[in-house]
């Protein structure tokens, strides 16, 4: 099996190895999503979606991404639109501007003003919080991170106020 877009290729016995020993269970959940995709023609993603194929194996990777968990980023792509619609309508689309997401997480830029970045941190905050199922049992969370790389990061704490942003723009 040729994997050479990832830099190598994956013998019988890795394939094996990562199916039946590591991932066993992972494979139980493939085969089940697989038959029923074959049974039923398409696969269900989650808030009523679905993805339709008359040819799983031709598409199985993109089916298994969107069912094996990367569909929840549309949360991330709900928050984005969501918060493009808030920035214009506050006349911030200057700045505050988006402009990637990775899974569960959304990328910016921001303008270096405590005003603005307490609106971001609290209106991020309670977009991105948000129960999308009834009863929902697992709520979900997050914070907002600022800085110019990865490795150079400072959390904003949910709710801050803005002499806490202010003190932490003069620390950073």
């Amino acid at each position: 099996m040729s994997d050479a877009d990832k830099g190598g290729v994956i013998t019988p016995e890795m394939y094996d190895r990562f199916w039946n020993e590591l991932y066993k269970d992972v494979k139980v959940f493939l085969d089940e999503m697989i038959a029923n995709h074959r049974q039923k023609g398409y696969t269900h993603l989650g808030l009523g979606f679905r993805i339709y194929s008359s040819n799983i194996d031709k598409h199985f990777r993109t089916i298994w991404n969107a069912y094996a968990g990367q569909f929840w980023s549309i949360l991330s792509l709900i928050t984005v639109n969501e918060m493009h619609y808030r920035t214009d309508t506050e006349n911030l689309s200057n700045d505050i501007i988006f402009n990637a997401t990775i899974y569960d997480a959304v990328y910016g830029y921001v303008k270096k003003d405590a005003k603005t970045i307490k609106w971001l941190n609290d209106n991020l905050i309670e977009v991105m919080t948000k129960n999308w199922l009834q009863d929902q049992p697992i709520k979900n969370q997050a914070e907002m991170e600022l800085g110019k790389s990865w490795k150079a990061e400072i959390t904003i704490p949910n709710n801050a106020s803005l002499d806490e942003i202010t003190q932490i723009l003069k620390e950073s």
